[in-house]
Formats: structure tokens, sequence, C-alpha cells
């Protein structure tokens, strides 16, 4: 028995299942038998039916008010048009239905194939729409199951506020439209990868529309690409609501609307590794973790409500989008990446991983703390901070480090440990370079004069900078002074004589300061309050030191230190100190190991504390000159392949030898060691000519004409 077309008039069929399950047995229906037309339940009456018609169509199934919950198996069933009334499925009982068979449409592309779950749930097998459309439709939020594949060339749309549960490996190769409801892809679903899924209707802007991967242990991976049409606020959601591991859109998403990205389970995973692009920007809800690992181009902001965004290798926040992390929400940076700007709300959570960077360009916005650990925080040349204070700050007390370009005006670094907000100014003396602060424990054996935290600060370079620390009192060590204090550089004093200012928390400021290393205020200030003099002056045989004291505070003697090129030291004798005193002191020592080479000699003092600690005083200079009656000669000359340069005052040291041709060109130019004033020139391959040798000595210039046959 066939059934085709909707030539016939239409019947309808209603079930009373008096004679058993079959449909062929025409006593089973109140009009038998059955024929094309409406087939309707009404009744409890055999819940469990079976169609074994061959080839059998209709243009309608009713499950009607009074009808149980039932199962339809057996053979497939094709619906088709009657006078331009739409085939459907329709239920209006509270109960739930089962449709075991195959469902096929009418190839019709004009005439779609309505599945309504007015009342109650449907579960419905496989579907071959055969190129007619398939619209889901549900008033009152009920659910269809889709068990098996769906096939066919048709769209399917998903209308009003239907939950629509699709399984299997679908083949169908229309696009999905979302204009209402929900979509869920249940585990192990997949699509037809030509397909596109459309996440609301920009036709429809008020109707919530929702695509979720409900995959409760994670695993399923959803390929196809997605657009999010126009839509009004929080109208347009995609996510996924499973408990553990992690679902995956591994397609792109095109954002025509913003989109609230929805985990919401907080043991779940939601990931995009597609690109995310368009002119808007996502909303991060639910409490569970949303990942990126795709290189996203959107320009919308990134809106953090709840739960966690996890940016990871490859992924991006967009171009140069905005973030904001409202409270009890999460960023978590797995990666280096740059946004505008960035305002962390009170209650806003920002993780940055380790050996991870993220770049602010923009203002970053500190409502609350934010915790570096071993990630490193980046403000670009052209950031702001805003916000800054003793409850919201940066805490860099690990490995990670804040960035910033510093210039000559001050620039604060808002940092601390997680119990301590202890921010430091910094500016440079001329020109910009970028400067990265943390703070670590102090390691150092005198940290009882100091603090107990010290800001490490690196640049390119070594800028001559100015500082200004600040700190609360819980961070001095136990014997921190009340007075004047110090500045502790990289395990040394540096002299100083500065006050600490303020009142809990205190603060001290530092001009000239040679960048750059580990520092801390601190240390009674050892030196004379002030230096008044110290100078050199230079006699025949011998140079004499002299300086002068203000006061001085438990001052046990000064090492008087000697070198020769300004870098390398040793104490050369010691001077005593006059202990505590408020009243001018006067000191001299004399240098009397004065040779003919030393041409230039460096001098500083080493002040020593009873309690040996030491600080340095500034470097001065004792320029000699050389004796007049001092020439330079070449022999032998005319020269052979070794010859030498000879100085007649038999100097012993390192001078600048250039020589010149005759036309004035340099072909030498090289600071050479002269041994009892003879510098050997071996190997030295002077072409046939006239040459012209130089040496410099001092502020003299002694020149001979070499000759090279």
């Amino acid at each position: 028995m066939g059934f085709c077309s909707n030539i016939f008039a239409q019947t309808d069929y209603t079930w009373t299942g008096s004679s058993g399950q079959n449909w062929s047995t025409a006593a089973n229906w109140q009009t038998g038998p059955l024929g094309w037309g409406n087939v309707k339940f009404n009744n409890s009456t055999v819940s469990l039916s079976v169609n074994d018609l061959s080839g059998y169509g209709t243009h309608a199934i009713y499950f009607l008010s009074g009808s149980s919950a039932r199962t339809i198996n057996g053979n497939s069933i094709r619906f088709y048009d009657n006078s331009g009334n739409d085939p459907r499925i329709k239920n209006e009982t509270s109960n739930d239905q089962t449709i075991n068979v195959d469902i096929l449409g009418d190839g019709d592309a004009s005439d779609p194939l309505l599945l309504e779950a007015h009342s109650g749930d449907f579960i419905l097998k496989k579907i071959n729409n055969n190129g007619s459309p398939i619209w889901v439709n549900s008033d009152n939020g009920n659910t269809i199951q889709f068990t098996d594949v769906i096939s066919g060339s048709g769209v399917f749309v998903n209308r009003y506020k239907t939950y629509s549960k699709i399984s299997g490996s679908n083949t169908f190769t229309g696009n999905v439209y979302i204009d209402e409801g929900e979509v869920w892809v249940e585990e192990n679903c997949s699509f037809n990868n030509s397909i596109s899924f459309d996440v609301g209707s920009s036709s429809r802007m008020g109707d919530v529309a929702k695509l979720l991967m409900t995959d409760l242990n994670g695993g399923t991976t959803l390929s196809n690409n997605l657009v999010v049409n126009q839509g009004n606020t929080d109208t347009r959601y995609i996510g996924g609501i499973n408990t553990s591991n992690t679902n995956t859109f591994s397609g792109n998403i095109t954002l025509n609307r913003y989109v609230n990205l929805e985990v919401t389970q907080l043991t779940g995973t939601v990931e995009f590794s597609g690109v995310i692009s368009g002119a808007h920007g996502i909303d991060k809800i639910g409490v569970g973790t949303v990942a990126f690992s795709g290189n996203n181009t959107y320009t919308g902001v990134n809106t953090l409500k709840a739960g966690k965004l996890t940016v990871n290798a490859g992924g991006s926040l967009g171009n140069n989008a905005d973030v904001v992390i409202q409270s009890g929400a999460t960023l978590e940076i797995n990666t280096n990446a740059t946004v505008k700007d960035l305002n962390i709300n009170s209650g806003g959570t920002l993780i940055i991983g380790s050996g991870s960077t993220l770049t602010v360009n923009g203002t970053l916005t500190l409502g609350d703390d934010i915790n570096l650990g071993s990630g490193n925080l980046v403000l670009g040349s052209n950031g702001s901070i805003s916000g800054a204070g003793s409850s919201s700050y940066i805490i860099a007390n690990g490995s990670g480090t804040f960035k910033q370009n510093v210039g000559t005006s001050a620039v604060e670094f808002p940092v601390g440990t997680s119990s301590s907000y202890m921010p430091i100014e910094i500016n440079t003396s001329s020109g910009s370079a970028d400067f990265e602060v943390r703070l670590i424990s102090n390691s150092y054996g005198n940290a009882a004069s100091y603090l107990d935290k010290n800001w490490v600060i690196t640049s390119t370079g070594s800028p001559t900078v100015d500082l200004k620390f600040t700190w609360p009192s819980s961070e001095e060590g136990t014997s921190f002074p009340t007075g004047n204090i110090n500045l502790h550089k990289d395990g040394s004093t540096l002299t100083y004589n500065v006050t600490k200012s303020g009142t809990d928390p205190y603060s001290s400021s530092y001009s000239g300061v040679s960048c750059c290393g580990q520092f801390s205020p601190g240390g009674t200030a050892t030196l004379p309050v002030e230096l008044i003099q110290f100078d050199v002056v230079v006699e025949e045989s011998q140079n004499i030191l002299r300086w002068v004291t203000a006061s001085e505070l438990n001052n046990h003697h000064f090492d008087i230190e000697k070198s020769m090129n300004g870098q390398d030291f040793m104490s050369i004798g010691r001077v005593s100190g006059n202990g505590t005193t408020q009243i001018i002191s006067k000191y001299s020592f004399t240098d009397y190991d004065i040779g003919p080479q030393q041409m230039s000699c460096f001098y500083r003092l080493m002040q020593v504390d009873y309690d040996g600690t030491y600080s340095y005083s500034p470097i001065v200079v004792a320029n000699r000159k050389i004796r007049t009656n001092t020439y330079l000669s070449a022999s032998p000359n005319p020269i052979s392949n070794e010859w030498s340069l000879n100085l007649s005052n038999g100097f012993n040291g390192d001078l600048l030898v250039e020589i010149f041709t005759q036309e004035g060109i340099n072909i030498f130019r090289e600071m050479c060691q002269f041994e009892e004033g003879i510098l050997i020139l071996e190997n030295f391959d002077l072409p046939d000519g006239m040459f012209y040798a130089k040496v410099f000595i001092g502020e003299q210039v002694l020149v001979t004409k070499v000759v090279k046959n």
C-alpha cells in the first residue's frame, strides 16, 4: 500500500487501539483503515504502536491532550504539505512522546516540517528532510531530542523557546538557525563541515538564542563556523554545561553582536580554538571556565562577569581590545597577550602564568590587587595607571616584574607585597628607558638597619635616576634608624644624608643614583652629615689629600683607597676618625708613592663605623704633568720588521699610540704598554715610505718621523 501527495481529501484518523498495535489494522482507528490525512492520539490505549505500513505518508501526527506517553515503532513515515498547510508533528499533551521511526520530509524547500513540542517533549529518531526545512517550535520551553542522524539538504530552524538536543553524526547540508530557544550539541555529536550556525536572528532582536555543548564529561568538538547575529542585550549565548574536562568550539565565530560565553558548571571548561572576529566583544558569564587558543581579532570589550576566562598559547583577547574584570571573575593569561584598557574591579582577579607577559597599551585601572607571581606585566609607552593605592596595587614579590617606560618626569610603580604597599617613583636625569621593578626579601647581613623587603630595579644600560621609596613601618628592620638615612645598593651603602618623611607610611628620596640593582633605604648616616671638603693637592713628588667633616657619628676610621684607572681601588693608608662629634674636623693624608708613570691617580675614602658598617666618598683625581724634556724616538730608523718607540723618561704603563701616513691618514691607533720607556713593535708591516708616530702622555703629544725603505 503506498501513499503520496496531497491530492486526497484530508481525513482525521484517531487511534483506538482496540485490536492491537499495528497501524494496518482498520479496527485500531475510528475512521479505518488508515489513510492520508491527520493521525491523532487522544487516549491511553496501547501506548506502544507499530507502523507496519510500507511507504506510508501523511500530513500530520497529533498527540492530543488526552494522550498518554507513547512510543511509535516500525517503518518510516513521510510528511506532506496539504494545500499550503505545512506538515507537522505536534505534542499537545504534557506527556513525553517517542517516535522511533525514520521521518521523511516531502522534498519541497517551501514546505517546512514542523516539529512542535507544545505542551510535552519529543524523542525523535532519524530525520531525512529531503530538502525541506525543519522548523522546531515550542511555546513553553519543551525539549525535542534527536537521537540519531539528521540528513538531507534542508536547513534546521530552532524557533520560539524550544530546547533541541541533537546527537549523532549528522549529514544534512543546510545551515542551523537558532532564532530563539536553545540548541544543545550532545556527546560525540557532529555536523557536515560545510554548514554554519546562526545564533539569533536580526529580525527577532529580543528573542534569546543559545548554542550549548552538553557533553557532561567533555571531549566533544564542534568544528563548524558560527555567526552571532544582532540582538538586544543578553540575548545571544554560546557555551557549555559540562561538569568536567573540555568541550571545544574549533570553528571561526563572527560577532555581529556582543555574545555571552557561558559555562554553567564550576569544574567545566569550554575552549574556543578558532578565530573570533567582528566589531563586537564578549561577556564571560557562568561559574565555569572559557579558554581562548585562537588568534582572535574582534575589537569589542571583553567583560568578565563570572567564572574564569583563560588565554592559552596561540590565543588572544581580540585586536587591542579592552578588558573589564568584574567582582568574582578571573582572567588568567598563559601566553604573551596585549590589551588596550584593563579595568580590574574590586573583587576581580588577574592571574599571569609563569613566564607569560601581559601588555596594557592604554589605561590600567586598579580596583583590586594584581599578584604577578612569576608572570610579567608591562604598561605600554602610551599607557597610564588609575586607582592605585594601599588597597589596590601590584604584588610583585615573586620572580615576575612590572615594567614601565620612564623619562625625566617621575613615574610611579605601585608595587607591594601581599601585606605591604611599597610604591617607588623613578625618573631619569635625561632621556627615557624601560624599567622593571619587583620586590625581594633583604638577604644582606645588615638587614636589621634596612627594610625587610628590597626593590630590585632593572633597565637597559646604566642610567642615572632619582628614586623615591615608600614603605610602612612594619617593613623596617629592628635597628632601622629614626633620623637621617642612607641608601643600600647591592650589599653596599651609598653615601646619602636624607630625611625619612611621613608618619607611616614613610618615604625617602635620592638624587643622581646610578641604576640599577637591589635597593633599600636605611642605615644610619655614618659618614659625616656633610662632607664639606675633599680634594687633592699635586706636588712634585707627592699627592696630598685633604677632607673636612661637619659632624660625625660613631666614626671609627677612614681607609684611603687609590686606583690608577678609576675602577680598581686598593687601600694605601688609614686615618682614625673622631667618633661622634658635632664640630668641624679636618683631615689629611700624603701619598708619597708617586712614580713617573702615575700621570693620573684616583682617590676615595672608605668611612668605617665602630660596628663595621662602611660607606664611600666621592672620587677625586690627581692629574700630574710629565717632565717637559721628555722626547720620543724610533729605532732603528729607517725601521725593519721589528722596531721600537722609545720615551726618554723611562715611562711604565699604557699610552695611546697613533701612526699616520705622510698624507695624514691614520693607519694605527691603540693603547700600548711601555716598559721602561720602550714599546717593541714586532711583525708590524708598514709599506715603504715616510710615516709619523704619535704618543699621548697626559696633555702632551710627542711626535717622531719614521722611515721604511
